[in-house]
């Protein structure tokens, strides 16, 4: 079984979303100012 995954980029060019081939959301990234990681989701794989 092969799953696509699509990243999403925020201005400052970090991924900041993963979606899957019907276009939801498995997973999220949120950076502060400087780029540095704050919080990761990972719905796909229960994270």
């Amino acid at each position: 079984m092969s799953i696509s995954a699509y990243h999403s980029y925020n201005p400052h060019g970090d991924a900041s979303a993963l979606t899957d081939d019907t276009g939801s959301v498995t997973d999220t990234h949120r950076y502060d100012a400087f780029g540095y990681e704050l919080t990761m989701s990972d719905t796909a794989y229960g994270g």
